[in-house]
């Protein structure tokens, strides 16, 4: 029958049991392509993402861990799940805190072999809808307020490009050219954007009062600290903090919140 459900990649060092899984899958309505080690699936994973990754908790090296670490830095939002036998269920629950979405153990149901690779195809696909949505959005808002010159549909691409990663983000413009207002749309474009949006002027906040605002105090650090006060570093955690105008914060302010991706 025609494969039209979606792309399932099978990695088991059992080529029996690679077989078995993809007749059961190809029958159903999914493309399949199997490989039997670490190096295999580390390259098959190169060539395309698949919208499932069936993974064998024990192959040669490198090891299912290895293959899963690799494939979340590939495709953050690839759903994983362990195949293991009864007796490896403790490191699957393991592999599943790495980022693995479920496991599967053998001896294999096809009923909930079906019932499983279903769910995870299913629930990947909503999520790249919402994506494809959530990136519409972006362009609709910020052509909106800037117009769609070519400079404005760059600085879209690199607002999508940066917004599903963690990495602290440097905005560079002249006062008034919108650096907040890129800030929130990245904000809104990430997995954080359910969480709080704190812009911080700088600028505006002196040497003395900077490291409280940030960080926060216990109750009795100082005179007149009659109550613990959270910082907007721990306020804004699962969110996104902006540092607008950092360069007017002085260079003593800033060492006491440096971070490596700074």
């Amino acid at each position: 029958m025609d494969t039209n459900l979606g792309y399932v990649l099978i990695i088991d060092d059992n080529k029996d049991i690679c077989e078995l899984l993809a007749h059961l899958l190809e029958r159903a309505g999914y493309q399949t392509q199997q490989g039997y080690n670490g190096t295999m699936a580390l390259n098959l994973l190169s060539q395309r993402e698949p919208d499932l990754l069936l993974l064998d908790s024990v192959i040669p090296e490198p090891n299912g861990m290895a293959v899963l670490a690799k494939a979340r830095v590939l495709y953050p939002q690839l759903r994983v799940i362990m195949i293991t036998g009864t007796a490896g269920v403790l490191g699957a629950v393991c592999a599943i805190k790495a980022g693995a979405w479920d496991y599967l153990p053998k001896p294999f149901d096809n009923n909930r072999v079906l019932e499983l690779v279903n769910r995870a195809v299913q629930t990947h696909a909503r999520k790249d809808n919402k994506k494809s949505k959530s990136n519409s959005d972006i362009s609709a808002r910020i052509f909106k307020l800037m117009g769609s010159s070519p400079e404005t549909k760059h600085v879209i691409k690199d607002i999508k490009r940066v917004a599903h990663t963690d990495f602290s983000v440097i905005i560079q413009g002249e006062t008034g050219t919108g650096k907040e207002m890129i800030a929130r749309n990245i904000h809104l474009s990430s997995q954080r954007a359910s969480g709080e949006f704190f812009p911080i002027d700088c600028g505006a906040i002196s040497d003395s009062l900077i490291e409280n605002e940030l960080f926060g105090h216990e109750k009795g650090a100082f005179t007149g600290a009659d109550h613990a006060s959270i910082g907007k570093f721990e306020a804004t955690n699962g969110g996104t903090l902006f540092l607008d105008e950092i360069v007017n914060m002085s260079l003593s302010a800033q060492s006491k919140f440096r971070h490596p991706d700074l």
